[in-house]
Formats: structure tokens, C-alpha cells, sequence
């Protein structure tokens, strides 16, 4: 009986760690998202007025600044700082109006 409850509890405490997990990975590619975007802002000198939205969607337009932005968030993810600032360096600013 012991075991059944030691299994039991092994499976619920396991299904409770990732359902606390999963709004946390949530809010850290949230805030790693928000950065990105943040730092192109600034990188690009874009408007304020300019939604978050229709950045996101203008550097993910063209494939080659999208792999740029996927080198962007690998770096960001890894936490190297010094090849996040380059990528962003890197990045070829699109006109957004």
C-alpha cells in the first residue's frame, strides 16, 4: 500500500512542478520577447506610436531579418549578453511606418 501511495504521490507532485513551471517559461519568453523588441526599437530608431505588434510582424516578414531574429533570441535565451549585442547590432532596420 505504501508503494501505491509513494507512485501516487511521485505522479501528482510531478504534474504540479510542470503545470508551476508552465506560466513561468510563459512570462520569461514574454519578457525576452518584450526586450527584443524594445532593443530594435531602439536599435532602429523606431517611432513610440509604432505598435508592438506590427514590429513583430515587419521583422518576421522578410526570412533574412527573421533568422537574424531567431539568432537575437537564441542569444537572449542563453543569457550571452555579448553575442545579443551583436546580433542586435547586426540587424538591418526595415523602413516601419
Amino acid at each position: 500500500m505504501n508503494f501505491r501511495k509513494t507512485i501516487l504521490a511521485g505522479v501528482l507532485f510531478s504534474l504540479t512542478a510542470s503545470a508551476v513551471a508552465a506560466p513561468y517559461d510563459d512570462l520569461a519568453y514574454a519578457l525576452r520577447q518584450q526586450k527584443i523588441i524594445n532593443d530594435l526599437r531602439s536599435h532602429c530608431q523606431i517611432d513610440p506610436a509604432i505598435p508592438d505588434a506590427k514590429i513583430k510582424s515587419t521583422f518576421l516578414h522578410d526570412k533574412q531579418t527573421e533568422s537574424q531574429i531567431l539568432a537575437v533570441a537564441a542569444a537572449l535565451r542563453n543569457k550571452n549578453n555579448d553575442a545579443y549585442g551583436e546580433a542586435i547590432d547586426d540587424i538591418e532596420c526595415p523602413d516601419i511606418k
